[in-house]
């Protein structure tokens, strides 16, 4: 996966997964100098990221903007999300 696609599931801004990443906050790897991310083990951070706060409610925070409220249809709503988030997809 790309910064990009990370940055739209997490609903965060491209430079904040580039931080994340030299800050070593967060699991990529390097394809040349482009970074990239694993599905299984950027879920895997994700999970153990949203236990920690203790919400059960983070989850559906993913899929809604912070400021509004309002649901937000992720640009890549397709494996990667359903990877990511535990939602079924179909082809």
């Amino acid at each position: 996966m790309t910064v990009a696609e990370v940055a739209l599931i997490l609903n965060v801004s491209q430079r904040l997964v580039y931080q994340l990443v030299s800050a070593g906050e967060i699991p990529h790897f390097r394809v040349g100098s482009a970074v990239r991310f694993e599905p299984k083990s950027l879920s895997t951070w994700l999970h153990a990221k949203l236990a920690q706060t203790g919400n059960k409610r983070a989850v559906k925070a993913i899929e809604r903007n912070p400021q509004t409220g309002a649901p937000v249809k992720l640009a890549n709503d397709g494996p990667w999300s359903a990877v990511l988030l535990g939602k079924p997809w179909r082809a």
